[in-house]
């Protein structure tokens, strides 16, 4: 998919008279186009007159040229279905993405419906997060550090970006999520990278596993290894200390076992 031109400049107000993305500028690089003034939305409604009969990709696209700020506006709106929600949200993402995320994150925050904003940013980081995993995790660390808000939503921005990351550097995501401080954002993010993390070193996720005190955590992993290999995950169950840990372990790696009708010495 073409990265759309991205128009910023000028302020387009919202009803509740705030400033919409007016300090959003394009990054500096040279393949980024020069930016423009963003054109006021028509007056007599928010959808301009060709979508409101057929809104098609390429007319979103022109759009989302020529007015970045009107197409979310009008995202953030009741009137654009479901299909055509969706087509907006990959084209104001591909044009956030031309932005710098610094700018991004407030923007969105300030200038849209709390749903919209929430549907933008998860769309938003998880498009990042696939390009720069690290500058995108390293950006929601920041921000849930200083949250009093929504704490979770940055939790799960997180963790979608650090299971994004375990796919193309599992090293890298593994301590990045090591390093987060303790809390529900780290115990969430641990959580979501579990399953891979026992494919790419199922060792190194058991070990660390237990000297946490995460029974969530020592569960799905107890039973992705018995999944993988039903005799090795039980015997690591068993050998851990009396008590809540070597329990969910052992429920796990079982109830596994169980629905799965696999005999643990038959791997």
């Amino acid at each position: 998919m073409r990265h759309p031109r991205v128009l910023f400049g000028g302020v387009i107000l919202l009803a509740g008279g705030a400033a919409f993305f007016a300090a959003l500028a394009p990054r500096k690089d040279p393949r980024a186009p020069r930016p423009l003034a963003v054109e006021q939305p028509p007056a007599q409604s928010q959808t301009p007159a060709p979508l409101q009969s057929a809104r098609t990709e390429a007319q979103l696209f022109d759009w989302t040229s020529r007015d970045l700020a009107g197409v979310a506006r009008w995202f953030g709106s009741p009137e654009p279905d479901h299909d055509t929600r969706q087509k907006a949200r990959e084209q104001i993402v591909q044009a956030l993405l031309l932005c710098d995320p610094e700018e991004v994150v407030p923007a969105l925050r300030t200038g849209l419906p709390e749903s919209a904003a929430r549907e933008l940013l998860a769309a938003y980081f998880r498009a990042w997060g696939a390009r720069e995993p690290a500058r995108a995790a390293a950006m929601l660390a920041r921000i849930a550090a200083a949250e009093i808000r929504e704490p979770a939503l940055w939790h799960d921005l997180g963790s979608q970006v650090a299971a994004q990351w375990m796919e193309t550097d599992a090293p890298a995501a593994i301590a990045w999520v090591k390093s987060l401080p303790e809390g529900a954002g780290k115990s969430a993010a641990l959580l979501q990278i579990s399953y891979r993390w026992v494919e790419t070193d199922a060792a190194s996720a058991s070990a660390y596993a237990a000297t946490t005190e995460d029974l969530r955590l020592i569960r799905a992993i107890a039973a992705k290894w018995a999944e993988r290999a039903p005799s090795v995950a039980l015997a690591w169950a068993r050998s851990l200390p009396e008590g809540s840990l070597r329990d969910e372990a052992l429920s796990g790696a079982e109830a596994l076992i169980m629905s799965r009708q696999v005999e643990p010495g038959s791997l």
